[in-house]
């Protein structure tokens, strides 16, 4: 099957790269786009639709549920940032229950548990109500940042109206409101939690005392989904199991933490995203490496009957080794500090036939 290569745009992050379509699928399309899946990690972190007519040209881009996830970079900096100002913040619980009341604050940690997103309504990254929640929350669980959104209130009502079928999974929480919005599981599920907030003080060593303690119970947690035994069913058999097996620990193995920890993976399978019919989805490919024939004159890239042409021939030269990303991204550069203009679809054309004219070779 003959493919051409096209160059697309993230609608999320605006990294561009190169993608092979195949021709005979775009063209026996009688009008219209075809509308083209790019999965996540072939062009950037995210995964979006791009709309390719029967000319092989972009004519618009849809961003799927999965990359609602990553609003969180568009702000990655901000909350780096948040995160290095930890020590700043006060995390009692006294000081907790200022901004979020004890059964959300639950809830919320929870949902980190069991690996859930949560979405937080939230127009001033800067105000000690959100550093605090943030902070909190990260700290027990470090990896709540990859997962999390942050939407300030406007954009929250419009996607909700608009597309909110995409935030059924989500824990919503309105920060300046200390509302709950939406909740993915019921309270009774979060309330084991209860007693890691009843350990929290005034002091920081508490805190330390509360993270161990969530530490120990992803550990078994994962240690129990990983048994294979015949008395898995039985909770108090499996009480006795583990309170054998760590019996410093005992207090972590009541029939309420245990019912938690069996229930983590039942609780949050994330879901597939969908392929619609009249759906190209494009697999992952290898770029290749260009390299130099050290033998041709150094002015035959000079010599170029296009900008274009001269610049690739420059950068191959330039750098010996060479991918496809790596001329993109120079050509790129070169682009915006010129002022110039490249149509980066001719790209792989123009690398062809320098390898025929014995300019390059292609691994």
């Amino acid at each position: 099957m003959s493919e051409k290569r096209i160059m697309v745009v993230c609608p999320v992050c605006s990294k561009q790269g190169r993608i092979p379509i195949p021709v005979d699928v775009i063209e026996k399309k009688d009008s219209g786009a075809t509308s083209v899946y790019i999965p996540r990690d072939l062009v950037c972190p995210h995964e979006f639709y791009a709309y390719i007519d029967k000319n092989f040209k972009v004519r618009d881009y849809l961003v799927l549920e999965y990359s609602l996830k990553a609003e969180a970079l568009k702000i990655k900096s901000k909350l780096n940032f948040l995160l290095k100002k930890h020590d700043q913040y006060d995390y009692s619980l006294k000081n907790l229950s200022n901004f979020i009341s004890e059964r959300d604050l639950r809830s919320l940690l929870f949902s980190c548990f069991v690996g859930s997103p949560i979405l937080f309504i939230e127009d001033d990254l800067d105000s000690e109500r959100f550093g605090v929640i943030f902070n909190a929350l990260a700290w027990f669980f470090p990896q709540m940042p990859e997962k999390c959104i942050i939407m300030n209130p406007p954009s929250y009502l419009e996607f909700n109206d608009k597309q909110g079928d995409k935030l059924k999974n989500y824990s919503i929480f309105n920060v300046l409101y200390k509302i709950s919005v939406q909740k993915p599981f019921g309270d009774s599920l979060s309330e084991p939690f209860e007693v890691i907030l009843n350990e929290l003080t005034d002091s920081k060593l508490s805190f330390i005392y509360a993270k161990n303690k969530i530490d120990y119970l992803l550990k078994f947690t994962e240690e129990i989904e990983a048994m294979n035994i015949k008395d898995y069913k039985d909770n108090k058999n499996l009480q006795k199991i583990m309170k054998k097996k760590y019996p410093d620990q005992e207090s972590m193995f009541s029939i309420k933490w245990l019912e938690t920890m069996r229930q983590r993976k039942e609780l949050w399978i994330e879901p597939e995203p969908e392929v619609k019919e009249e759906e190209v989805q494009v697999k992952k490919i290898i770029d290749r490496l260009y390299f130099y024939n050290s033998a041709i004159h150094v002015r035959t890239a000079e010599n170029q009957d296009t900008e274009l042409k001269k610049h690739i021939l420059q950068i191959v030269r330039s750098e010996t080794v060479v991918s496809m990303a790596g001329i993109i991204n120079q050509l790129e550069s070169r682009a915006y500090e010129r002022s110039l203009e490249f149509d980066y679809n001719l790209v792989p054309e123009i690398l062809d036939d320098y390898k025929d004219k014995g300019y390059i070779t292609i691994t």
